[in-house]
């Protein structure tokens, strides 16, 4: 009896598991793609990739990774590009369908058709990306947003553009745009909003290249749409200096199953441009709906900071170019950064409203004695005072005028962190500094889970320093180092 069992969990086990290991397919990695620089452009929306618009290096998906899903041969290569301007991103792909991959033929052909999916004979297919055919579809998602907010179900929080080609009547050919994922707004979007869409195919009908044109404004939109206007930005934070976006690119490309009559059957062939995944792991080609979306990583190409004494050779001088291509640090002129000079507390809290971007015209009153309300600073005062940044250096009196200390700094960052409603937990063995007893009570914690991830570090000799005023140049360092790990927040 008690081999029947057995038996019975056994058979029972296999018939558990056998589906999901047929089902699974290959994970094939992806040739690794070096970071995407984007450019900005002199783009003309024609379907033609011309060098001299300016556009990227390419990320490429290339055949030399094909393998086989199922008993179909993925067989499409696919050079992406990427540009922008003040108005917005541009992106281009030179796609061809390969009639043989490792000795076997494919039996490829780009299908043009004005259908969409809803005759797909597969259920979970229909009205997916809008289209009944062969279809580029770019997923974005700025500055890695949903990533960090620990969405994992990348194609439920993503908008996907996709780029189709149809056909007329006369065998004409023209282009398509379509939003798929994306409830509550239209799908089409084709030749509105600013949007452009160039597309051009070969004789053969076995290449053909889509350049596109999205609207930083339409960008933001579908972001704010896709969370319930929870995140917001500026069109000058995606396209300024070093910014980093997230996105991915797929090829849907149609099969045809010849006991289904034919009849497009778009299953198992989304193949991804992609880099690598968010945490650095190599991104893959994968099927179906599971496909990894944040694989490439872009950034918008970086200016040299102006500053005259700003050697290139300096320690801190990576730390500010980061600042100053963010804005989140100016020069005390034109010219000069003085990275020696010490940071005011005041000037120290414009730096946090910097950082956030936040909109200050509505700071009109000071709660701060030592504030007046017309100063410079007052709004960034009062924001930070509002928000729990900043309770003062005694009640009503803000201290003005002071320089922020190590340990004070320490305190900002920690209370701006849980602002972002960061976790703060993590604590650093500060006994190995000699000084750890002049560190303030109300500090000590700031301090310990500041070091423990890294945001400060001693001073040398041992030595914490938690009295000793920052620099600007330290400053831009700690910035840099806490804007990397949690990066510009829109929620």
């Amino acid at each position: 009896m008690k081999a029947l069992k057995s038996i019975f969990i056994l058979i029972m086990t296999l018939m558990i598991i056998v589906p999901f290991t047929v089902s699974a397919g290959y994970y094939v990695q992806n040739k690794v793609n070096d970071p995407v620089e984007i450019t900005k452009a002199d783009v003309v929306v024609d379907g033609v990739i011309d060098e001299s618009e300016n556009w990227s290096a390419p990320a490429k998906l290339s055949d030399d990774y094909v393998k086989y899903f199922y008993s179909s041969v993925c067989a499409t290569d696919i050079d992406m590009y990427f540009a922008y301007d003040e108005n917005g991103l541009y992106f281009a792909a030179d796609i061809d369908e390969l009639a043989e991959v490792n000795g076997t033929e494919t039996g490829n052909s780009v299908v043009f058709t004005t259908a969409y999916d809803e005759n797909s004979l597969d259920e979970n297919s229909k009205n997916v990306v809008g289209f009944n055919g062969d279809v580029f579809i770019l997923a974005l998602d700025p500055m890695g947003l949903y990533v960090r907010n620990g969405y994992i179900a990348a194609t439920d929080y993503t908008i996907w553009y996709c780029m189709g080609i149809s056909q007329n009547e006369d065998g004409s050919c023209y282009g398509r745009i379509y939003r798929s994922r994306s409830e509550g707004i239209d799908g089409e979007i084709t030749g509105t909003n600013g949007i452009e869409l160039g597309v051009s195919v070969a004789e053969d009908m076995m290449n053909w290249k889509v350049e596109g044109f999205l609207p930083w404004d339409l960008i933001i939109s579908d972001m704010e749409n896709k969370t319930f206007g929870r995140a917001t930005c500026t069109p000058e934070e995606l396209y300024r200096g070093g910014t980093q976006f997230r996105a991915a690119a797929l090829y849907q490309d149609v099969i045809y199953d010849i006991e289904q009559d034919g009849a497009p059957y778009p299953y198992n062939r989304y193949m991804t441009i992609c880099k690598e995944m968010y945490d650095a792991s190599p991104a893959y080609r994968m099927d179906g709906e599971y496909t990894t979306l944040f694989g490439l990583n872009m950034f918008i190409s970086e200016n040299d900071p102006v500053f005259a004494d700003v050697d290139k050779d300096a320690w801190y001088y990576d730390a500010v170019k980061y600042c100053y291509n963010r804005e989140y640090m100016n020069g005390v002129s034109e010219t000069e950064f003085k990275p020696s000079a010490t940071l005011k507390r005041e000037a120290f809290v414009q730096v946090l409203a910097n950082l956030s971007g936040a909109d200050l015209s509505g700071y009109t009153t000071s709660s701060f004695k030592d504030v007046a309300n017309d100063a410079w600073y007052a709004p960034a005062v009062e924001w930070a005072y509002e928000n729990g940044l900043t309770e003062g250096v005694s009640e009503g009196t803000f201290g003005a005028g002071r320089y922020v200390t190590r340990e004070q700094l320490a305190v900002f960052m920690t209370r701006y962190a849980k602002y972002l409603t960061k976790l703060t937990r993590g604590e650093a063995d500060l006994s190995v500094y000699k000084d750890v007893s002049e560190i303030s009570s109300w500090a000590v914690d700031s301090v310990s889970w500041m070091v423990y991830k890294g945001f400060i570090s001693g001073t040398g000799d041992d030595m914490i320093a938690p009295k000793a005023t920052a620099t600007r140049a330290q400053m831009a360092q700690i910035i840099t180092n806490f804007m990397k790990e949690y990066g510009l927040n829109l929620y």
